[in-house]
């Protein structure tokens, strides 16, 4: 190969590589975000008072967001985050407008969590949870049917039942 050739061909691998350095460098800041919420949520949960309690979580919210949007390929994390979120929301300490904001957040990372591993019974699971507390009690019951498909071992199913005690002759559904 010529001088030139060399070149040429150097930055032409060059130029196929750029869009793997942009993908990796949003997974990182979608790794970053995550961290950061779970760093948030650790530090919320031993606050002292309501006020940083409030601005806390506030900043969780933000971490969600980005989260949401660039560490969109960790199904794991999102249902935490989804988890979190929708346990917050029911905090009376928290302003309506953050309580429906962490509703909101939770519901769009159980979606996202669902829409990135359909396969993933845990997903549909956080997403049942997020329609429960919205009051959509028939899609939450579809998403609970669901994740019984996909359970991977028949004695996961228990988790989806009521325990029987021993000695009652009633059918549990």
């Amino acid at each position: 190969l010529t001088p030139t050739a060399s070149r040429g061909a150097a930055f032409g691998a060059l130029l196929l590589c750029i869009p793997l350095l942009v993908t990796i460098a949003g997974h990182l800041r979608g790794e970053l975000a995550l961290e950061r919420f779970r760093y948030l949520a650790a530090y919320a949960a031993r606050v002292a008072t309501p006020e940083d309690l409030v601005s806390a979580r506030q900043l969780a919210l933000a971490e969600t967001s980005l989260a949401l949007r660039w560490g969109a390929h960790n199904t794991d994390a999102l249902v935490a985050l989804s988890h979190d979120n929708l346990q917050w929301s029911g905090d009376d300490v928290m302003p309506d407008d953050t309580r429906e904001a962490l509703a909101r957040a939770a519901d769009a990372a159980s979606v996202e969590a669902v829409r990135c591993a359909p396969t993933d019974y845990l997903g549909w699971l956080a997403l049942a949870r997020t329609r429960m507390a919205a009051g959509d009690w028939d899609r939450a019951d579809l998403c609970v049917r669901q994740a019984r498909t996909l359970v991977r071992r028949p004695g996961e199913g228990r988790m989806f039942t009521v325990p029987k005690t021993p000695g009652d002759d009633r059918q549990i559904p």
